[in-house]
Order: structure tokens, then C-alpha cells, then sequence
């Protein structure tokens, strides 16, 4: 904080200064913190996002079916631990070398907070974006999406592999941006805070 010089410094009721009978603003000490409206933010947004989505007045065909292909592919790999091999992951991931894991690197993720940070912005740009397109349009953009930046990828870093459905995401995100822009909006502005903070402490203390 820079005060010009010469400028009165207004009087707060805030914190006592002891040399003198002034009581002085101290932008530290009263400045709001935004973690506990965090959950009640993202509810909110969620709740918009929803109602948007029953307005079109069909349903989600698209979003269920990946986001339960999502889950069973990871209970599938994990088995009894909350972690998948790392042989399974090594041969899942993309390669040019195995074109078939250019698809299935989308349905591994490495553990549960993986899994669900990638499935909570999935779920909710997937709703945004079907409610302004046929459900085949979604699922097609997904695969192609995780496809076309598998091999992008692989072509410009040989040596590294993909794994999650962040790229698949990415397409999802940008088409939910063009076709929905105030609820794509919404979520991009809350997602960022609203997954490390309040999502995954959430599934760490479960």
C-alpha cells in the first residue's frame, strides 16, 4: 500500500496506535478473507449452471456416460488401493507407439485427487456445453480433443507421456466458452479457487 505524500491517512476504528490517540487503518490486519465464501461461491455457481442446463430440458446423455466411464475405468485400475499401478499407468498412457492409448490415457488418472480434479470442471463445463449441443457433439469433441492433443504432444516430447482427461477438458471448456459465455464465465472464475481449496481438502480429510 503507497499513500502520496501530504495526503490525510482517514481515522478507523480498527486498530489503536499507542504513541499517539490516532487510530490508524492497517490494510493487513482488515483485510476480508475469501476461503469461507469459497464453498457458498461455488455452490452458487453450481446451482446456476444446473438450472441453465433444465431450462434446455433434456438429458445430460453424454455427461453421464463419460463420467461413468471415468469412475469405472479408475475403480477397474485401482482395484483395492486408492492408486493405480504403475505398470497399468505406464501402458495406458499415450504413446505413438501404441495408437490405441492416444484414447485410453483419457480414462487413467493417477489417484483420486487426480480423478476428481478432473471430474468436477469435466462435470460442470460438460452440463454447460450440452445444454447448447446435441450429446453426440459432446462426446465426439472429447475424444477428439484428447486425441488431436495426444499426438501434438507426442510429437513435440517424445520422451514424456499423457495421462488424465485434461485435454479431452480443454476442448470442452473452449467450445462451452464460445456457445455459453456468462456460465463458462462463471466457472472459469471460481474452478481455479475453488478445486485446490475446498474440493480436494475435502476428498484428502475423507
Amino acid at each position: 500500500y503507497l499513500f502520496p505524500k501530504n495526503q490525510t491517512i482517514f481515522r478507523l476504528q480498527s486498530e489503536k496506535c499507542y504513541n499517539c490517540s490516532v487510530n490508524y487503518y492497517n490494510p493487513a490486519k482488515n483485510r476480508p478473507s475469501v476461503l469461507p465464501a469459497l464453498p457458498v461461491v461455488f455452490i452458487r455457481c453450481l446451482h446456476y449452471v444446473c438450472m441453465a442446463f433444465l431450462k434446455s430440458g433434456k438429458f445430460p446423455f453424454a455427461t453421464a456416460f463419460l463420467t461413468i466411464a471415468l469412475l469405472l475405468a479408475y475403480f477397474a485400475l485401482s482395484g483395492d488401493t486408492p492408486y493405480i499401478p504403475s505398470s497399468l499407468l505406464y501402458s495406458l498412457s499415450s504413446s505413438l507407439r501404441n495408437p490405441v492409448s492416444l484414447l485410453t490415457y483419457l480414462f487413467v488418472h493417477v489417484g483420486v485427487i487426480h480423478l476428481v480434479g478432473n471430474l468436477v470442471p469435466f462435470l460442470l463445463f460438460s452440463l454447460v456445453l450440452e445444454s447448447a449441443v446435441k450429446s453426440r457433439h459432446v462426446l465426439l469433441l472429447f475424444i477428439f480433443s484428447g486425441a488431436l492433443s495426444a499426438l501434438l504432444f507426442a510429437f513435440t516430447n517424445p520422451f514424456i507421456t499423457l495421462i488424465g482427461a485434461s485435454a479431452g477438458i480443454s476442448g470442452l471448456m473452449a467450445a462451452a466458452m464460445v456457445l455459453r459465455p456468462k456460465q463458462s464465465l462463471a466457472l472459469l472464475l471460481i474452478l481455479p479457487l475453488a478445486v485446490p481449496l475446498v474440493i480436494v481438502p475435502g476428498v484428502t480429510a475423507a
